[in-house]
């Protein structure tokens, strides 16, 4: 199962993106600053990071600016999940951004398309029994 890291810190925000992406078979991981998400980067590593840009105790650019400069954690998808920023500031880091308020789908087509299913397992259907 791919695991996917939360970084916001409005809880109310947190408990409603882990609800979808559980929902999708993703497992979540929480953090709510810049500085406890690097924290949880010396010991995990997911397989992408929706990141909040407007936090305090280390907001989201300074974190992305941190990501970009180690190689270890540069390997990491990041998707922008903010109210509102400075699109300059992103152009060249290829950076996907998903504003708030989200709409459900794009939020899980924006998951999907930088790191696929949950689970790469197809659910198997039941043959159709035919008298």
């Amino acid at each position: 199962m791919k695991r996917v890291l939360v970084v916001d810190d409005e809880p109310h925000i947190q408990q409603v993106i882990g609800d979808i992406l559980h929902e999708e078979g993703y497992v979540v991981l929480f953090a709510a600053s810049g500085q406890s998400m690097l924290k949880i980067l010396e010991t995990e590593l997911p397989d992408l990071v929706l990141l909040d840009l407007m936090m305090p105790a280390g907001d989201g650019w300074e974190v992305l600016q941190t990501m970009q400069a180690q190689p270890r954690l540069r390997a990491i998808p990041v998707v922008i999940v903010s109210v509102g920023f400075n699109r300059q500031r992103l152009d060249g880091l290829n950076v996907p951004f998903v504003s708030k308020p989200f709409d459900v789908e794009v939020l899980l087509q924006t998951v999907t398309n930088a790191i696929g299913p949950a689970s790469e397992l197809k659910p198997s259907r039941p043959a159709s029994l035919t008298p």
